[in-house]
């Protein structure tokens, strides 16, 4: 080689190294603002990052290359499920001369079988890690989500793997047309299910989804936020069901992050401290309910069976809830006379000089 051809291969190489380096540099720049969102250090940033750059170095693949390997992994799903068949069928795991001879492979071909199995889960490898990338783009677009980017980069590899095991190369669209819908699925399904502290069903979800992008739409249309009414007609459902999803969607926080009140340190004071408990019941005001209880089972013990029962429904003192004559005839299957005079012998034998201390404990 002449030192001019020389030269100009080193030219081209410096240049194609300066082209990589400046296309990582707009990846990292790109990325960068979803991994700070989530908090990290900037270690575990630099990590994320360092990772992203390694999964995006593959080559592309050209058709023909998606062709070959696509055709390899359909033999390899082929080879898979045979396997499954035969654990049904045997109902344990097959061994590796069961599944050959199920392959077609005769005895003295299991090496071959083996070869080409792994030669096929190659294949699977090199189609998945050339189109990690794509991942990371669609990913990105949900970066904001609620969900981490590296969470949605794992689950759409997920999407991906599941591509590349459903693609038919014989139906002549490229791979990543056909990967782009299975890895949004899949990022999709993970927001669904993680990007809220109080899960929603997909479906909630996905009704979710349609009402924002109506309420775009609206606004768009009249130039100003749409009410309840408007956006419920667009969407084509009862205004009261509208606002009951969309009280669900209400983002929660934390007790734990900082007030943010003037006058405060946000390091010492949390929401958590200036929330106000108003059902909780005073530990004192427990105490006394429990002895208030339990005195209350005393004074009517002494009662016989059938005037504790009138006493207790009457003035409902198992559920707060008082009944009249009638209720408690009803519940008891007798007469209101009978109640009235059931009631009224017991109150007589509370009134007695030696319940009535035990009635005056109680109050």
């Amino acid at each position: 080689m002449s030192s001019t051809a020389a030269v100009a291969v080193a030219e081209a190489r410096r240049r194609r190294s300066t082209r990589e380096a400046g296309s990582a540099k707009a990846a990292h720049d790109a990325i960068r603002p979803f991994l700070s969102q989530e908090g990290a250090s900037e270690s575990a940033t630099a990590a994320k990052l360092f990772m992203f750059d390694e999964l995006g170095r593959a080559e592309l693949l050209s058709h023909d290359q998606e062709v070959v390997l696509g055709k390899k992994i359909q033999q390899l799903m082929a080879m898979e499920s045979l396997r499954d068949q035969l654990q049904a069928a045997l109902r344990r795991p097959p061994t590796d001369d069961e599944w050959a001879e199920a392959c077609g492979y005769p005895a003295d071909q299991r090496r071959l079988f083996r070869d080409a199995y792994r030669e096929r889960l190659r294949a699977k490898h090199a189609m998945v890690s050339s189109n990690m990338r794509l991942v990371i783009a669609v990913a990105k677009r949900y970066g904001r989500m609620g969900v981490p980017l590296s969470d949605l980069v794992q689950e759409g590899s997920l999407g991906l793997i599941r591509a590349a095991e459903k693609y038919d190369p014989d139906k002549g669209f490229r791979f990543s047309t056909y990967a782009a819908w299975w890895i949004q699925q899949a990022i999709y399904k993970a927001i669904a299910y993680h990007s809220r502290t109080i899960r929603l069903p997909v479906h909630v979800h996905n009704l979710l989804y349609s009402v924002r992008r109506a309420r775009k739409a609206l606004v768009l249309e009249l130039g100003r936020t749409p009410t309840e009414a408007e956006l419920a007609v667009r969407v084509g459902m009862p205004q009261d069901r509208l606002r009951r999803y969309l009280r669900a969607s209400r983002t929660t926080i934390s007790t734990e992050c900082p007030s943010g009140k003037p006058g405060f340190n946000p390091q010492d004071q949390v929401l958590g401290d200036t929330l106000e408990a108003r059902d909780t019941v005073a530990p004192e005001d427990c105490a006394e309910r429990g002895l208030f209880r339990t005195r209350l089972r005393e004074v009517m013990g002494a009662l016989p069976e059938e005037e504790r029962r009138v006493v207790t429904l009457r003035f409902g003192l198992e559920d707060g809830r008082t009944r009249s004559l009638a209720e408690v005839a009803c519940a008891s299957r007798c007469s209101k006379e009978w109640v009235r005079r059931t009631e009224s012998r017991a109150l007589r034998k509370l009134r007695a000089p030696h319940h009535q201390q035990r009635c005056v404990a109680l109050c």
